[in-house]
């Protein structure tokens, strides 16, 4: 009887350890992409890994709490299994740590992106209003000086 909770806890530890470095390794990889995005690609490239990253902190939150998922296939078709296990306060309260460290690393990253964003927005606006006043400017300055010339004219005469 030992032996056999013996044997299930060792193996509970290493599933949540196995787990706790694929999420890690899952976590610094779609923060590293966050971290890279280019300006003009934001609008085409943050939902889709924000969406990865929603779903990595569920996975994770459901992990803190005690619910594992095993993943397995059949008759080919995958099929994931929820499992619940009891989690200690210590684990509980280290696991929730961890996720609140790491989403408050991301929502840094997730700012500093759409601050750049938002300033590479504002370039682009700046530049087609510049372009637009100078198109503006220079035909009104054309007519301008087309009317001073009709108006030289009807004086001369």
């Amino acid at each position: 009887m030992f032996k056999k909770i013996f044997l299930i806890f060792i193996f509970g530890i290493w599933g949540y350890s196995a787990y706790a470095q694929e999420y890690r390794s899952q976590f610094s990889v779609l923060l590293k992409q966050l971290k890279v995005l280019e300006s003009q690609d934001y609008t085409n490239k943050v939902f889709k890994i924000k969406s990865k990253f929603d779903y990595l902190f569920e996975k994770k939150k459901g992990v803190c709490i005690g619910e594992f998922s095993e993943e397995i296939f059949k008759d080919k078709q995958q099929v994931i299994v929820a499992k619940r296990h009891k989690v200690s306060s210590k684990t509980k309260n280290r696991c929730f740590l961890e996720l609140k460290e790491d989403l408050l690393l991301y929502y840094k990253a997730i700012y500093h992106q759409r601050k750049q964003f938002f300033i590479y927005s504002n370039q682009l606006q700046l530049k087609k209003l510049e372009l637009d006043f100078s198109a503006l400017s220079s035909s009104l300055q054309k007519e301008v000086s087309t009317l001073k010339k009709k108006v030289r004219r009807s004086q001369g005469n």
